[in-house]
């Protein structure tokens, strides 16, 4: 694993293999799979590949960076991510987890492929911010959120 929810796989002697991400389960009703069920595996066809939210790139593709200080009263293991862009749903709601940064209460998740998406943070429960009913905040580059405030780097 390479952190922020990124595995690294070097593959050896193989001349345009395929391959196929899933979550390890034989379960159809929990069975998770990309390229889908029956469908054949992404042919790796450079020296470096990265897929991403199910998009193939040939280089590392440009990302958002969200840092979140998580408030002491929110559950640490569901804290959450929701973004979306104006007139488009990108994830269903709650949104997906946010990566533990191994330092107090910070969390992160980058966001690729999307030029102008507006966050909600979650606890997977009854808490938000912004709260409900209010739009995300825009991003637009790396950010770090403390304490109801934002900033272009980071807090104490």
């Amino acid at each position: 694993m390479g952190g922020n929810n990124r595995y690294v796989y070097t593959i050896y002697g193989v001349n345009n293999p395929r391959v196929i991400f899933n979550n390890n389960t034989t379960d159809p009703a929990t069975r998770q799979q990309h390229p889908g069920i029956n469908q054949p595996g992404i042919e790796i066809t450079e020296d470096e590949m990265w897929i991403v939210n199910e998009t193939v790139y040939s280089q590392k593709p440009q990302g958002i960076t969200v840092h979140f200080y998580r408030p002491s009263n929110w559950e640490y293991w569901d804290t959450r991510i929701y973004f979306y862009e104006d007139n488009n749903i990108l994830m269903s709601w709650p949104g997906t987890l946010m990566n533990s940064q191994m330092d107090d209460n910070w969390l992160s998740y980058t966001i690729y492929g999307v030029d102008n998406p507006k966050v909600i943070f979650n606890d997977s429960k009854n808490k938000q911010i912004p709260s409900v009913l209010q739009p995300g905040h825009l991003v637009t580059q790396d950010v770090w959120f403390k304490d109801n405030t934002w900033t272009i780097y980071e807090l104490d």
